[in-house]
């Protein structure tokens, strides 16, 4: 199973923006029931609530515009786990989000017509609150690819004095 760790980063904000970073899993994903093409698994706050988002890949431009205004997203090198590794991860998600929160949202392009759905659910673990300092989009790409074998982003977080070592601006 292959898989990208994706950094989103709005660059005409320079230093004054965080940016943000997600999970995208290579190929057909079945998650609580919804089949989707490139999921992408996003961690961040809903007034300081931590919330997953899982939606397809191909309408990551609308799910961003409306949400950070980026103009570029880059990629990690493809990366490869085993079938327990993704089967770890898969139980890592299921086991921190409450399945019957789920909502599905509409996400729209910027003409207004839908450019396809998002399925939000809130997140019942230590991530329960987004802390910008500790429990952000980093930390949580962190524990989610340690699940499936790599440990650089959650051991890269846990040697940072702090969260603005590994905002996109920083790392770009």
């Amino acid at each position: 199973m292959n898989w990208f760790a994706r950094m989103i980063y709005p660059y005409e904000k320079g230093a004054s923006s965080n940016g943000h970073y997600d999970l995208q899993i290579v190929g057909d994903v079945t998650f609580d029931g919804i089949a989707y093409t490139n999921p992408i698994f996003s961690y961040g706050s809903d007034n300081g609530v931590g919330i997953v988002q899982v939606f397809n890949r191909s309408i990551t431009n609308a799910v961003y515009k409306v949400n950070l205004p980026f103009k570029g997203y880059h990629y990690n090198r493809k990366t490869s786990s085993t079938t327990a590794q993704y089967n770890a991860f898969l139980n890592l998600m299921l086991s921190c989000i409450d399945l019957s929160s789920r909502t599905k949202v509409t996400i729209k392009k910027k003409n207004g017509s839908v450019a396809g759905y998002a399925y939000r659910y809130r997140v019942t673990s230590s991530y329960s609150n987004y802390d910008v300092n500790s429990r952000n989009c980093f930390t949580a790409l962190g524990l989610w690819v340690n699940a499936l074998g790599d440990s650089r982003f959650k051991d890269f977080a846990a040697a940072a004095e702090s969260y603005t070592e590994y905002t996109a601006h920083a790392m770009v």
